[in-house]
């Protein structure tokens, strides 16, 4: 008999709100969070509940440096890095990432039940203090493949990072003399990396670096100076929970079919295909789910909320379809009382299988819910 999950897809627009502070993200992350609970405890305890019994996703880039004020990205092209302004800068530090991992360890620890992927966090490490990751970036910028790049070449990473190598040979008098705007720049220069953390029952279970670089370092990014690299992750994003197993990609990395080509395997493919965007469509050509499984979308993407969804992989037919409101989408579904019931007694459907409700506000962004049955 097929088990029932609730997976709930919250749509903050991260790619505008880069304003606030990780305390307020973290805050209003953990309102959409209890939100979802109080959804959950509204669900009839007889269903047959799946493990985990929801999951939780939010967008690409919910956790990333503050700007001070909320903005709009320009179109991007081969002069986006050139159109923002050098001092915003989108990764943390590395001890902030930490404190927000242990704030996302805590709240996992409250919804044990809760699969949770709170978007990804953008952060960085300084070369100077990590320089045995020196030979782990070029190792791993040296195996991207070229259309996993978008706006810095896997040619142009490398040749920055020996810049950073060759800074103590400068400041010998091998080479070029340094300025000193120089040599502040390459002594602060820094690794920068796109992370998501999977949480299920109080713990990291997963940790998911994303493989593609879709102008992940905004600025300052010019080719004579070497500020930031950002390297990818180099982990295929197959993980098992409870028994079943998922897969997780991070925006770009889907568009260029990365859990396709790299899932190990498996006793059995992916139960649900989960993806942090922060704008990607899903393509039905490059997705890895078993049948009766889903690929769940987490989108960013404020205006084209098609992109945020969950699509079914219908075992009859071997495609992938929509999951849908039965009165039109979008929408919330108000189901009438089926027949008399006891008082206090809850209804025993909240909402037909394979559909959806929607919260327009929690925290300030949208919440859909979905009734998912699982095999």
């Amino acid at each position: 008999m097929p088990k029932t999950m609730l997976i709930a897809l919250w749509m903050r627009a991260t790619h505008v709100k880069q304003g606030r502070g990780k305390s307020n993200r973290l805050y209003r992350l953990k309102a959409a969070v209890e939100k979802t609970a109080e959804i959950r405890n509204g669900v009839v305890t007889r269903q047959h509940w799946a493990k985990p019994e929801v999951i939780f996703i939010a967008p690409e880039y919910l956790f990333g440096r503050p700007t001070g004020k909320d903005w709009r990205p320009l179109a991007p092209g081969p002069s986006l890095a050139a159109q923002y302004d050098e001092h915003r800068v989108r990764h943390l530090d590395e001890k902030d990432k930490d404190e927000i991992k242990r704030e996302l360890i805590a709240l996992s620890a409250k919804h044990p039940e809760f699969l949770i992927v709170p978007g990804t966090i953008a952060w960085s490490v300084r070369v100077k203090d990590h320089p045995r990751l020196l030979q782990v970036a070029k190792d791993r910028i040296g195996n991207q493949p070229p259309d996993y790049a978008v706006g810095a070449s896997p040619a142009d990473k490398v040749a920055r990072l020996v810049s950073f190598t060759n800074l103590e040979a400068r400041k010998a008098g091998a080479g070029p003399p340094l300025k000193d705007a120089e040599e502040e720049r390459l002594n602060n220069a820094r690794l920068c990396l796109n992370t998501a953390f999977v949480l299920y029952g109080g713990d990291v279970k997963f940790v998911y670096s994303k493989q593609g670089d879709f102008y992940e370092v905004l600025a300052p990014y010019k080719t004579n100076i070497a500020y930031q690299v950002a390297i990818p992750g180099d982990k295929c994003g197959v993980f098992e929970i409870e028994g079943n197993w998922y897969g997780i990609e991070i925006c770009l990395d889907h568009a260029c079919g990365a859990l396709l080509h790299q899932v190990p395997p498996a006793p059995t493919p992916p139960l649900i295909h989960l993806i942090t965007s922060a704008s990607v469509d899903v393509d039905p050509d490059k997705c890895v789910v078993a049948p009766g499984g889903y690929v769940a979308n987490a989108a960013a993407d404020a205006g084209n909320e098609h992109r945020t969804g969950l699509w079914y992989n219908d075992p009859v037919t071997g495609t992938l379809r929509r999951v849908e409101s039965p009165r039109g989408w979008p929408g919330e579904v108000r189901l009438p009382r089926r027949g008399p019931r006891p008082p206090n007694l809850p209804p025993s459907q909240p909402w037909p299988p394979r559909s959806y409700k929607e919260y327009p506000d929690v925290a300030g962004s949208p919440l859909w819910v979905y009734r998912a049955d699982v095999p």
